[in-house]
C-alpha cells in the first residue's frame, strides 16, 4: 500500500526542516529539487514515527521507485547517507542563489521584494520566496482550461497531481516543469540576475501568459490585458472577477538603466519592508479595483 493512501498527521516542521538539510535540499538519489517526504521504514499504525533517520527527501519519480519496491531499503539508505545534491558540492540545493533581496523579471515586468505575481479570486497561483537558507522556495498551482487542478507545491514539496504525467528538469539555479511531449508551463532561471521566469497558467478558464515581453491576461469576459516594464515592489497583479483588477504595492516608472531601475526598487523595498510584513493583509483588503477592459499598461507609475 502506498504512503499516500494510509491517514497520518503531517510530518512535524522541523523533521521536514531536518531532512532538507541533510539531503542538500533536495532528491536524496537525483538532486531535483521538488520532494517528498519519504518513511524508509513505513509509518504503520504500530510504528506511527517520524524518525528522521528513518526517512529521506525523494522527488515524486524515486519516491514511486522506493514505495513500489524498485528501491531497496539498502539502496535507501545509501541514497540518504550520499546525497546526489552534497556529493556534487551543492550543500544549499539546486537552487541556491546568492541575493539577499528577491528580484525577478517575468513578461518584462521586475517584481521586488515579496515574491507574489497574481492573485485571482484570493488564491495565490504562482509565489517563490527566499528561504531563511538562502534557496528558492516555490509554490505553484496548476490547472486546466476547464479549472481542474493537476499540480499543487507548496515550498517546493510535491503535494498532490500526478507526477508522472509531467516532466520535471532540474539544473543548478534552473527548473523547468512541462506537461509531458507539450510546451513549458513553468521556466524558472536563476543564473541571471534578476530571476528570470516564463509561466503559462490558467485559474477559472482565466489564461495567464507570461514571456518575454509581457504578462498577457485574457478570458475575462473576452478582455485581454498586458502588463509590460513595470517595476513592482512588494506588489502583485489581483484579479477579482467579480470586482475586477488591480494593482497592489509600488510600481516604478521604466528608467532606461535597467540596474538604475532596480536598485530604486531594491531602496523603496528596504524602506517599506518591515511596514510591509506587518500591514500586507489589510492593504489587499483595502484594494481598489478597476473595470475590465482592453488594456495594456506600459511603464506607468500609478494606476489610472
Amino acid at each position: 500500500m502506498s504512503e499516500k493512501s494510509k491517514k497520518r498527521p503531517p510530518t512535524p516542521l522541523s523533521i521536514k526542516r531536518q531532512l532538507r538539510q541533510e539531503s542538500g535540499f533536495g532528491c536524496c538519489k537525483c538532486g531535483k529539487p521538488i520532494i517528498e517526504y519519504h518513511h524508509i521504514i513505513p509509518y504503520t499504525d504500530d510504528d506511527p514515527h517520524f524518525r528522521p533517520e528513518d526517512m529521506m527527501c525523494l522527488c515524486p519519480y524515486c519516491h514511486f521507485e522506493a514505495t513500489d519496491g524498485a528501491m531497496s531499503e539498502d539502496e535507501q539508505r545509501r541514497y540518504k547517507e550520499n546525497p546526489f545534491n552534497i556529493q556534487r558540492g551543492y550543500t544549499k540545493g539546486l537552487l541556491k542563489i546568492n541575493q539577499e533581496d528577491l528580484v525577478i523579471s517575468t513578461g518584462s515586468n521586475l517584481f521586488i521584494g515579496n515574491g507574489d505575481f497574481i492573485r485571482v479570486d484570493n488564491e495565490n497561483l504562482f509565489l517563490i520566496r527566499i528561504s531563511e537558507d538562502g534557496y528558492l522556495q516555490i509554490s505553484v498551482k496548476i490547472f486546466d482550461d476547464q479549472n481542474n487542478k493537476l499540480i499543487k507545491i507548496i515550498d517546493n514539496e510535491w503535494l498532490s497531481g500526478d507526477p508522472f504525467a509531467w516532466d520535471i528538469e532540474a539544473y543548478h539555479q534552473k527548473i523547468i516543469i512541462r506537461k509531458k511531449l507539450r510546451k513549458i508551463l513553468l521556466d524558472i532561471n536563476a543564473k541571471k540576475y534578476p530571476i528570470e521566469i516564463k509561466a503559462e497558467l490558467w485559474y477559472k478558464k482565466v489564461h495567464f501568459k507570461l514571456d518575454n515581453n509581457a504578462i498577457a491576461i485574457d478570458g475575462i469576459i473576452s478582455r485581454t490585458m498586458k502588463f509590460s516594464n513595470l517595476c513592482f515592489v512588494a506588489g502583485f497583479i489581483d484579479i477579482n472577477l467579480e470586482k475586477g483588477w488591480a494593482l497592489n504595492g509600488n510600481t516604478v516608472i521604466v528608467e532606461p538603466d535597467i540596474n538604475k531601475k532596480i536598485q530604486k526598487g531594491i531602496d523603496i523595498w528596504n524602506k517599506k519592508k518591515i511596514w510591509w510584513n506587518s500591514r500586507s493583509s489589510d492593504l489587499i483588503k483595502d484594494l481598489r479595483y478597476y473595470e475590465f477592459k482592453n488594456i495594456y499598461m506600459i511603464g506607468v507609475d500609478k494606476v489610472p
